[in-house]
């Protein structure tokens, strides 16, 4: 079959399923939000306003960087959906460099009450708020960008630390110098969430509780205090020193084999069979007793001392009395934490967030910011489809954000004109959208 190629003066666009996601932007009243954390440009907060949605779009769109703006500034429907106009991509640099310290604290908390928003709006029934606080390195390769520095790894890189809720919805992300310890700032970041969960939990639900996971590196007494403080429950892994391990070991005294007619038991991380202990125990500087729980596994039994039994040890400390949750309770919700590292993953490789387009350590935090606010809209659309199979970035960017229409002018009226079966996709999308209600209260 022989295929020709001709061209037209027609404008096409290969981003028209973008205005559904602007339409998302517009239901979530992103403007009532972030305007207060917004720069004020000589033009005025509307203009930051569209900058900030151009690159939430762009980001939604699949830019890897702020360069690809430029990009889809020669695709005529994205164009029309950023109201006729993209800027340069040194307009968009400025832009993000003119966020003062105090601009990015408040943009924090508004993504902060998206996230909330979001939450209620698709899952109103919940009363529990798992929360897990991770961090990650972003490999970097500018000799000149502001925080980067070696890891544990020996790596040059950025360091960000992120929150999410167990259904994958970002609450939090702040981008740090590439040595910065895992838990280091914890506390700032879980004061100054549940002060919105409370605010919240006042005008919507008295009975909403919150329990913050982390792993091992957020086992010390600033994490734990912290949520104590504020209320919130922990689940932590335990890091096995060498004074406070052996005490809490030396407390058990009846270590509990599992049924291994279960086949949903607890195995070690290698498929081992498992015993588990429970004491209780206070750290050294924490502001309360915690709950312990301890997983043993034999190792494989040296030929030579077949009477000399070892253990590989792994423990979690919680807050959660027996009463609320049972020994395996606690290990099969701490597993569940390691979601967070596929939503980490998303935003690494769903928004190409492993790198920073700018030199300045502030307005890489913008940047990581705003491509929050993008991700929290993509995952917004995938459990708003289907709450039990959530989809990723790149099926929602094929089955939603890249449709091929044309775009037409008409009475001073711009009209996207899609293929049939892409038109009743978007109309399905608009009538859910237009339903939708979330309260900024």
């Amino acid at each position: 079959m022989n295929i020709t190629i001709q061209k037209t003066d027609k404008r096409l666009s290969a981003h028209a399923g973008l205005i559904g996601s602007k339409e998302i932007l517009k239901s979530m009243r992103l403007r009532d939000l972030i305007e207060t954390s917004l720069p004020k440009l000589s033009m005025g907060t509307s203009r930051s306003y569209r900058k900030f949605c151009d690159l939430v779009l762009s980001l939604v769109a699949g830019a890897d960087c702020i360069d690809d703006l430029k990009k889809f500034g020669d695709d005529q429907g994205f164009v029309e959906i950023c109201e006729g106009k993209v800027y340069t991509p040194k307009s968009y640099g400025n832009f993000l460099r003119s966020f003062s310290k105090e601009n990015i604290l408040d943009l924090q908390e508004a993504l902060m009450r998206q996230a909330f928003l979001i939450h209620r709006r698709l899952f109103p029934k919940d009363k529990l708020f798992m929360f897990d606080m991770d961090s990650t390195p972003n490999f970097q390769y500018g000799k000149k960008m502001e925080g980067v520095a070696c890891n544990y790894q020996n790596r040059e890189c950025l360091d960000s630390l992120d929150v999410f809720d167990a259904n994958g919805i970002q609450y939090f992300i702040n981008v740090r110098p590439g040595n910065t310890f895992t838990s280091r700032g914890c506390e700032d970041v879980i004061h100054r969430l549940m002060s919105v969960f409370s605010e919240y939990k006042k005008r919507w639900s008295t009975d909403w509780r919150a329990c913050f996971r982390g792993d091992r590196g957020y086992y010390n007494s600033g994490f734990i205090n912290a949520c104590v403080a504020k209320d919130a429950d922990v689940i932590v892994g335990v890091r096995q020193d060498e004074h406070h391990f052996p005490r809490m070991l030396g407390q058990i005294h009846d270590w509990r084999e599992t049924d291994i007619d279960d086949p949903d038991r607890i195995k070690f991380y290698d498929n081992r069979e498992v015993e588990i202990g429970t004491p209780n125990y206070r750290p050294k500087g924490c502001a309360r007793r915690l709950r312990y729980v301890f997983m043993r596994a034999k190792r494989p039994v040296d030929p030579m001392y077949p009477d000399y039994v070892t253990y590989d040890y792994f423990a979690f400390a919680t807050t959660y009395s027996e009463q609320l949750m049972s020994d395996e309770e606690i290990v099969f919700c701490y597993r569940e934490r390691g979601q967070a590292e596929n939503f980490i993953k998303e935003n690494k490789y769903g928004l190409d967030m492993k790198h920073y387009p700018c030199l300045k350590l502030d307005a890489n935090r913008v940047y990581a910011l705003i491509s929050a606010f993008a991700y929290n809209v993509m995952r917004f659309m995938s459990l708003f489809n289907d709450p039990n199979k959530p989809i990723l970035s790149k099926n929602i960017r094929f089955r939603w954000i890249n449709l091929p229409c044309l775009v037409a002018r008409t009475g001073g009226k711009v009209i996207f004109r899609f293929m049939e079966h892409h038109y009743m996709e978007v109309t399905r999308w608009f009538k859910l959208i237009h339903n939708m209600q979330f309260e900024l209260v």
